[in-house]
């Protein structure tokens, strides 16, 4: 059941990371949290619960340094949120120290051959209160190492819970947009039940190394199945609103390392009037006609994010940027169609001079959106 519902996490947030690597650089520090913290609890049942000499072979110690993202991702997740920019700086690097040294620690392991890490599995298999006795790592102690991927995250679920606490209270207006309060409430929920977690996880970490070695192995097993399937309740959730992952929009930074941003009650008409800009720039420019046209060209053309403009199609218009450019296409079509000096264009020229890249898409979008083929409709208007 623990490898099903991880692997099943793994799949969710590998989504989530494609799904949002255009549209909201944010939700990627998001996806990269669970799919590590999944990535551990697949690692931990086939080194802990499966006891198969071979997967404990491959998954111990060779992928322990990824653990150590963790903490920076969430960290990094919740500042991109309330400062509403993804961007890294160059000191950021410091958060991975940590990473890079177990990195250098566990590399002479993790080019050791094959054959040797079967023999320790097997040995450790055989009698798991001598795992602490093999320090595979060059750097740090193995009890260490344990602890250190806990309290790392703990330390920056609890930096990044004052971080939200602090910019909540800085907040200028008292009331708020529905899009802040549900952000707001999901990113104290979050980080809480990170906390918990994590707090959890570390108490039985270290009853692991001060106890029976078995009896804290099966109460480790139990957190690391609370564990994942409180992420994958977490997916699911993400799943039923979506929302949530535009995180706090705003259109007045001035300054990201300031914080010294204003939360404005009015964000909603702020985005309608994003999406009179976005229409108003179509109808005009008609960049819908270069098949190339894309959401991001949109953003740099309108200087403005590109999960503003998600977050105005999803919200504000109610339909996926894709559709909204079919239509706008199918309508340019339709003139063309409906004009008599254009009878000399087949229905493939016009579909290229709609913006189609190919005449079949051309042809299904047609019949999406009208119905009716381009030969039906352009029959139907010379009938009349």
């Amino acid at each position: 059941m623990l490898l099903y519902f991880a692997i099943t996490v793994l799949f969710l947030s590998i989504i989530l990371l494609i799904y949002n690597w255009n549209e909201n650089k944010t939700a990627i520090y998001l996806g990269g949290f669970l799919f590590l913290v999944a990535w551990y609890a697949v690692t931990h049942y086939f080194t802990s619960i499966a006891k198969d000499p071979f997967w404990f072979a491959i998954f111990y110690g060779n992928f322990a340094y990824l653990n150590l993202a963790a903490g920076p991702l969430i960290y990094f997740y919740v500042r991109g949120t309330i400062q509403d920019t993804a961007q890294l700086r160059p000191k950021d690097a410091l958060h991975f120290i940590p990473f890079g040294l177990n990195f250098v620690g566990l590399l002479p392991h993790i080019l050791s051959p094959f054959s040797d890490k079967l023999v320790l599995a097997k040995n450790i298999i055989a009698d798991f209160s001598t795992l602490p006795t093999y320090q595979i790592d060059q750097i740090v102690p193995i009890q260490v190492n344990f602890m250190m991927r806990q309290l790392l995250l703990l330390g920056y679920s609890t930096y990044s819970l004052y971080s939200l606490y602090h910019f909540k209270q800085r907040q200028t207006q008292p009331e708020s947009s529905p899009q802040y309060r549900i952000t707001f409430r999901w990113l104290f929920a979050f980080l809480f039940i990170t906390l918990f977690s994590t707090t959890c996880y570390l108490y039985f970490t270290v009853g692991f190394f001060f106890d029976q070695p078995t009896n804290a192995l099966i109460r480790l097993n139990w957190a690391t199945y609370v564990m994942t399937f409180t992420l994958f309740t977490i997916c699911i959730f993400l799943l039923i609103f979506p929302q949530i992952l535009y995180g706090l929009p705003h259109f007045n930074t001035k300054s990201n390392e300031a914080l010294e941003i204003t939360l404005d009650s009015d964000l909603e008409e702020r985005f309608i009037d994003l999406g009179e800009q976005i229409k108003t720039y179509i109808v005009e420019e008609k960049p819908y006609l270069n098949p190339e046209f894309s959401l991001t060209d949109l953003a740099q053309k309108l200087d403005v994010p590109q999960h503003h403009i998600s977050y105005c199609f999803r919200f504000i218009f109610k339909q996926g940027f894709p559709k909204m450019r079919s239509e706008y296409r199918i309508a340019y079509a339709k003139k063309l169609l409906e004009n008599p000096e254009n009878d000399y264009l087949s229905y493939e020229g016009i579909g290229l001079e709609s913006g189609f890249s190919a005449r079949s898409r051309f042809y299904a979008a047609f019949q999406e959106i009208e119905g009716c083929s381009p030969g039906e409709y352009r029959e139907k208007m010379q009938s009349l």
